[in-house]
């Protein structure tokens, strides 16, 4: 069974005082001058230790305010403010001493953030494409198997310098003479001042991926010469961050109203907070980019693809059950990385995370920009997530007033597809046989370059404001060429829709249409048409669709829509007791309007930390402070 979870807090007060209402957040090179990236740090650590900063929170209130008398406090954010203390406090005591103030939101540890690190990669070469007495493929090859070298040629470099990316890393080498130009002033949060240089090599490397314009016959030229690039350092010397640093780094970038944001960086711990400032950049209208992560181990013995130096001993396929953050949160495009094997075909890089994959791109043996004004090849998912960004700097400089929405629709859709690909693991369990597919991989396929400038694209709006009253839903088509301006002629696609399943381990998942609109036809005239269509006369009580235009009969004319999200969920549950002081135990009862769902409950008192969820069966009886959270569930099969 596939559930639908929906959630109400409701804060019950036993005896006397008030208790706090508590959010629990559930470079080298060798001898060849070759770089490769090992795993994440501790990207397996659940809320370890390790991975939290002592002494120190992250508060989110609801308003600004100032520092408290007595607490010394940075401010992230004008609501977003960095709390430290004695590393001796218990963690747990802070968070609840400082929920007390009501105008709280959120308060969560401050986690490290990490660049994948950089060591020599001898069998790198050993297990991929690799012929250095082709070099110009070499330095190449990674634009000439997705076709990026014709975006470029389809882009004017006026445009091009028009649009603005924000690589948030551990800085840019900004004199580096195939990035100089492209270079506005940005900021280091590490050392607090407007000198972002990287001392690292890391975000020089993402740099030269993007934007690096060669400066003579030596240099090297990056996906989208001309783009500007914004350095923010939230990376020091060893390619250690924060998440406050992260944060206030996002947070300029969004001030500063740049197109897109790079993050080939990631944590292994949910912070609710950075979520937070993610959407936010995603209202702004900002496609944010970042890397899955390098914690996988797709190939194994001497299988094609292999990385490890000794593969004779290398016998566990193992795969990362989810990308680092912030890759794996909702709003952001999740980068996977791909190889070149000897035979010059594509395959998933033996490093790379699997499950919340967006889009892939090339990632080992990548040619770039280094330290001491040099080049060098890299390899990672860090290298991968360039690609993608300077993918939508280019359709960004073509259509300067594309919706966030509609870009990220038309990079994953205009993917190129790989050949199907089956590896059985060892720790993860997709389809009841330990076996990934290729839309763990690659999501929807390898960046392509070239079919975003030659085919039109599709944009889907939707109405469902006279759902309850008219039962209609009203869905609109714009169809516009590569610049964003609207087709000529009539052409016919059609509308089509699936029931999804929320909160399931399987992307995409979706159950047979139940609403009969699918295939429905719309015609776009001079680029644009409109259809009202009927629903059925009883709908679900809790339901999600998706619903998305693509060509009629698979014609190919043009690039499949974005995908628009209609949600019911079930009604959340009420407790017969309000929120307040009471004496003594006190029973409470659940309940909910919608039919046939199911209710569980978890608590936050000194005895239960508020993470387990339990079925509700009979009535709740609470003798502590306590707060209680409900959830309603409607199931369904998923077939």
């Amino acid at each position: 069974m596939r559930k639908w979870f929906v959630c109400i807090l409701a804060l019950i007060v036993i005896l006397s005082g008030f208790p706090s209402l508590i959010d629990v957040p559930t470079a080298l090179a060798d001898s060849n001058g070759q770089y490769s990236e090992t795993k994440s740090a501790s990207s397996e650590a659940t809320a370890s230790s390790d991975e939290i900063v002592p002494g120190e929170v992250l508060v989110k209130y609801k308003s600004a305010r100032v520092s408290s008398k007595g607490i010394s406090a940075q401010s992230v954010t004008p609501v977003i403010q960095k709390i430290s203390f004695s590393a001796s406090t218990s963690l747990a005591d802070k968070i609840r001493e400082l929920k007390a103030d009501p105008n709280v939101e959120l308060v969560e540890p401050v986690y490290r953030v990490y660049a994948s690190k950089l060591v020599p990669a001898q069998s790198v070469v050993k297990a991929v494409y690799n012929n250095q007495s082709d070099k110009i493929y070499m330095r190449n090859w990674g634009k000439t198997v997705t076709q990026l070298t014709y975006a470029a040629e389809f882009t004017d470099p006026q445009k091009l310098g028009q649009v603005t990316v924000a690589i948030l890393d551990s800085g840019v080498d900004t004199s580096h003479p195939d990035l100089a130009a492209s270079m506005v002033t940005g900021y280091d949060f590490v050392d607090k001042d407007a000198n972002p240089n990287d001392q690292y090599g890391h975000g020089t490397g993402v740099a030269g991926i993007i934007a690096a314009q060669a400066h003579n016959a030596d240099g090297y030229t990056g996906v989208a010469p001309g783009v500007k690039i914004m350095p923010i350092r939230v990376l020091n010397h060893e390619g250690k961050g924060t998440t406050a640093d992260l944060i206030a780094g996002i947070k300029f970038a969004i001030d500063k109203r740049v197109n897109v944001i790079n993050m080939s960086l990631g944590l292994s711990e949910k912070s609710l907070i950075l979520q937070n400032i993610i959407r936010q950049a995603v209202e702004a209208n900002i496609l944010v980019v970042a890397a899955a992560g390098n914690d996988s181990n797709n190939w194994i013995g001497n299988e094609p693809g292999q990385l490890d130096g000794v593969p004779q001993a290398d016998q566990i396929r193992y795969a990362e059950a989810m990308p680092s953050y912030p890759a794996t949160f909702d709003e952001v495009v999740s980068v996977g990385a791909i190889a070149q094997l000897q035979d010059m075909s594509l395959t998933i890089a033996d490093f790379s995370n699997t499950y919340k994959v967006d889009i892939a791109a090339p990632g080992v043996n990548i040619y770039t920009t280094i330290l001491s004004h040099s080049h060098s090849y890299l390899s990672g998912t860090s290298a991968a997530a360039p690609f993608v960004t300077a993918m939508a700097a280019l359709v960004i400089a073509n259509d300067p007033t594309i919706k966030v929405s509609h870009l990220r629709a038309l990079l994953e859709n205009s993917a190129s597809p790989l050949d199907p690909l089956e590896l059985s693991y060892s720790n993860v369990d997709r389809n009841n046989n330990h076996t990934l597919t290729n839309i763990d991989f690659y999501g929807h396929g390898i960046v392509n370059g070239l079919t975003p400038f030659t085919q039109t694209r599709l944009e889907l709006t939707l109405d469902y404001s006279l759902a309850s009253t008219h039962n209609t839903v009203t869905a609109t088509l714009n169809e516009k060429d590569a610049f964003g301006q609207p087709t000529s002629g009539r052409h016919t696609y059609k509308l089509y829709d699936h029931r999804v399943v929320e909160n399931t381990p399987y992307r995409y998942a979706w159950e047979p249409d139940d609403t009969g609109l699918n295939g429905t036809v719309i015609e776009s005239v001079y680029g644009s048409g409109t259809v009202t269509v009927q629903l059925p006369a009883s709908m679900n009580d809790s339901f999600g669709y998706r619903f998305y235009l693509d060509d009629a009969d698979s014609e190919e004319q043009a690039v499949e829509s974005n995908w628009v999200y209609w949600y019911k969920r079930p009604a959340a549950p009420q407790p017969d007791k309000s929120a307040g002081s009471y004496s003594g135990s006190v029973t409470v009862q659940l309940s909910s309007s919608t039919p046939n769902s199911s209710l569980y409950y978890s608590l936050y008192n000194s005895t239960s930390d508020g993470i387990a969820v339990y079925p509700y069966t009979a009535p709740l009886i609470l003798d502590k402070n306590s707060v209680l959270f409900t959830y309603a569930l409607s199931q369904w099969h998923l077939q």
